[in-house]
């Protein structure tokens, strides 16, 4: 090796390795979640049987998230999708908490976002018989004024009447 050269690559490392605590930090996620699931008249778990989901998205204070029904050529809408291999389907419209629309300067255009809290009940129909547990993900982006953060998917699960 260049002798000349060995001082710098050992200063650079150097300057790595000191940053790399920084550079690795991940920066926490403002937004909390929660999945509960509720049987409908309290019936067994059938093939058929209908089931409402029930989810809470806590921001923190400074942070939104973007709405459902946020529209394209912008920020990331948030979508909640059961993976496929789930025993439930879903079976109609998400009701949601009401979103905030605002004229968005980052963006150059309106955006309709959560603050503070958001809640989805999510109607589903059971694919099979005795199956308690579902999983859903909820894709989603976050801002503050300053920064958004890069889209993320929160993968939350429960069993069905607990």
């Amino acid at each position: 090796m260049n002798k000349s050269l060995t001082p710098t690559i050992v200063v650079v490392l150097a300057l790595f390795i000191a940053r790399t605590p920084q550079a690795f930090t991940a920066t926490p996620d403002p937004i909390q979640w929660t999945l509960a699931a509720s049987l409908h008249d309290h019936l067994s778990l059938k093939k058929g049987a209908e089931v409402t989901a029930h989810i809470r998205a806590l921001i923190q204070p400074g942070w939104h998230m973007y709405a459902l029904n946020q529209k394209p050529g912008g920020p990331m809408a948030a979508r909640i999708v059961v993976p496929h291999d789930q025993a439930f389907v879903v079976s109609g419209d998400i009701d949601q908490t009401a979103s905030t629309e605002k004229y968005d300067p980052n963006f150059n255009m309106q955006t309709r976002f959560y603050e503070h809290e958001a809640n989805f009940s999510i109607p589903l129909t059971t694919t099979q018989d005795q199956f308690p547990k579902l999983a859903i993900d909820v894709h989603y982006q976050a801002c503050n004024d300053t920064i958004c953060l890069e889209p993320a998917t929160a993968h939350l699960t429960t069993i069905v009447g607990h």
